[in-house]
Order: structure tokens, then sequence, then C-alpha cells
């Protein structure tokens, strides 16, 4: 799977390296052109009747001027889980039961 995300003027380009649900590995990775490499690692385990996503993010600025651009993107991914989990609940309370 390849996909692209606009980022304000620049375009990133996203792929998926892994996909293994067996394992509950999934990686996503993407480039934003002169700007950034990003690796995303989820970690998928089964909590009772939950299920437990751990997220690793791998970033790399790919010149000196983006080095601020990578830190602020870290801070909000630090504090970004709740507003993920929210966002995931609700959509999955949509579906028919």
């Amino acid at each position: 799977m390849v996909f692209t995300v606009a980022h304000g003027e620049k375009k990133s380009v996203w792929m998926a390296p892994k996909f293994d649900l067996a394992t509950g590995s999934v990686q996503y990775a993407y480039v934003i052109p002169d700007v950034m490499v990003t690796l995303i690692t989820l970690k998928i385990t089964p909590q009772d009747k939950w299920t437990h996503v751990a997220v690793q993010y791998d970033r790399t600025a790919l010149n000196p001027a983006a080095k601020d651009i990578v830190l602020e993107m870290a801070d909000q991914d630090s504090k970004a889980g709740p507003e993920w989990e929210k966002q995931i609940s609700d959509y999955v309370n949509t579906l028919p039961k």
C-alpha cells in the first residue's frame, strides 16, 4: 500500500512495510521530501476484552532546518494517545453489533 497525504504545501508519501497481524506487528513509513523520514511501529497485544497498542516513532530530519519540526511533532505525539483512543472508540461504537 502506498498513498500520499497533504502537509501544507508539501505532500508525504506513506507505505506499510510490515503488516503481520499474527504477531501483532505493524509498521508505517513516510517521507516528507526535504523535511523528514518517519517510521511508526505498532505492537498490538490483546488484554482481556481490550486491545493494547504500543506506538513508537522514529523520525529523522532530512535537513538541519527540519530539526525543530521533528521535535515539535515528537511533543505532539507524546500527548496524542488519549485523543487516538477516543477516535478509535467512537468509530468502533458506530459499527453494527
